[in-house]
């Protein structure tokens, strides 16, 4: 038998009365410290979730890309998927999206008020050529895209462009610009196609000769990006665009040559990666083993084994792929990382390395990532938790916090799989028919 409780507390005092003592017999349910399942729960979160920082069950990750432009300034930026092509790209781009929007015809509040501070002020004592008029409700109220607004004269100005541009149906953006001296509201879409449509309901915010000095009606002067892509035309309401595996993002004008990026394999960022990967986890065995109880000690046999056997329907393991060694005197994981070799089996067959790591499916076929979840988890399962009521109530929430969580985990990879077959689908067609 073991005793299992915190003995110190704030500033070294004895809390044994504070706490609850349990005894569990030998073979029963392990109790691990509160620091040793953080660890166990950290690092199955950042490195096996397509959520996690570390993520080895991305694509990305094995499929890295970098992608190197010409001093171009700002003008386009690239940016590299897991479904990129390597070579070299030339954008030319003659305009880009810009929202549909509407401003003051001219400055609105009298001469020499200028003032910063404008916005904090009360809509009824807002210094403007044309006063605010207040129907007899003591009102303001306005329609823009079809949702109606209203404020009182005690409202600030600040609170109006807050509410404004904060509401989803409206939207827009509405702001006050003090260097200017114009209210401006633009869409939050880009294109051709937004719009901005303002009526005036009571009082005299909008309309002919209205206070903020913007009239009635329905804008729409917004314009699509219009750029060349190795040649391929493109015309977008936004300012991002995906092509062929790569994420544009254009934001002035280029000269009438373009400008040219090369997108190559980032084979170095994948053996970073894995680096960490088994880095980490080869750490995290040796803490279980060196806390000296008996289940922490079987967790890391069980980490070590799933390391060290054969993986991911590719007949090979973490060894033959030159990531491993195994210690013979214990029979555990050694890190040896032949960098060469690894990167010689990434260039010749990065499938196989992905699945070594990745591959979801049962027995054997399972890949090393999905077989360190599922060690680690059960464990968790398993472990022993403080009974008194309020911690079974705590511990029962996390459960279903942690189910709901793993579900859409596992819903979010199925999605990811599922918009890669997608995208290289659509690569194969778009080489067929070179569009």
């Amino acid at each position: 038998m073991y005793f299992s409780k915190e003995v110190t507390g704030a500033a070294g005092e004895d809390i044994f009365a504070q706490a609850d003592l349990q005894v569990v017999p030998a073979g029963e349910a392990p109790q691990p410290s509160a620091e040793i399942v953080r660890r166990l729960k950290n690092f199955t979160n950042k490195f096996c979730s397509v959520l996690g920082t570390g993520s080895m069950l991305k694509s990305a990750t094995y499929y890295a890309y970098t992608v190197i432009g010409e001093d171009a300034g700002e003008a386009v930026t690239v940016s590299a998927t897991s479904a990129s092509i390597p070579g070299d790209v030339t954008v030319t781009v003659s305009q880009v999206a810009e929202e549909s929007r509407v401003e003051s015809a001219c400055g609105v509040l009298e001469a020499g008020r200028a003032n910063p501070a404008v916005e904090m002020m009360p809509l009824g004592l807002l210094p403007l050529k044309t006063r605010l008029r207040f129907d007899n409700m003591e009102r303001i109220t306005f329609r823009i895209n079809g949702k109606l607004f209203s404020f009182g004269s005690e409202t600030p100005l600040c609170e109006l462009l807050d509410e404004v541009s904060g509401d989803v149906d409206a939207m827009c953006t509405m702001e006050y610009d003090c260097a200017r001296d114009r209210f401006i509201i633009t869409a939050d879409s880009s294109g051709r196609n937004s719009y901005v449509e303002i009526a005036n309901m009571g009082g005299n915010a909008f309309g002919r000769d209205g206070a903020f000095g913007i009239d009635n009606g329905f804008y729409v002067n917004g314009q699509n990006t219009i750029a060349e892509i190795n040649g391929f035309r493109v015309e977008y309401e936004s300012r991002e665009y995906h092509h062929k595996g790569l994420l544009f993002t254009f934001n002035e004008p280029t000269p009438r040559e373009g400008v040219r990026f090369t997108v190559t394999r980032d084979y170095d960022a994948t053996l970073r990666a894995i680096e960490q990967f088994i880095g980490e986890l080869c750490d995290l065995t040796v803490m279980l083993r060196e806390d000296g109880d008996g289940a922490l000690a079987q967790l890391a046999d069980e980490l070590s084994e799933a390391l060290l056997t054969q993986e991911g329907g590719t007949g090979g393991t973490a060894q033959t792929f030159g990531i491993l060694a195994e210690n013979v005197n214990d029979k555990t994981a050694v890190p040896i990382l032949d960098i060469n070799r690894l990167k010689m089996n990434l260039m010749l067959n990065t499938e196989e390395i992905m699945a070594l790591f990745s591959n979801n499916a049962d027995g054997e076929e399972l890949g090393i990532v999905h077989k360190i979840k599922e060690c680690i988890g059960r464990f968790l399962a398993g472990c022993k938790h403080d009974t008194s009521e309020a911690n079974a109530a705590v511990v029962e929430m996390e459960d279903r916090i942690d189910g709901l969580i793993e579900d859409y985990r596992k819903r979010y990879s199925e999605m990811q799989t599922a918009a890669l077959i997608m995208e290289h689908q659509r690569e194969v067609i778009s080489t067929l028919f070179d569009i």
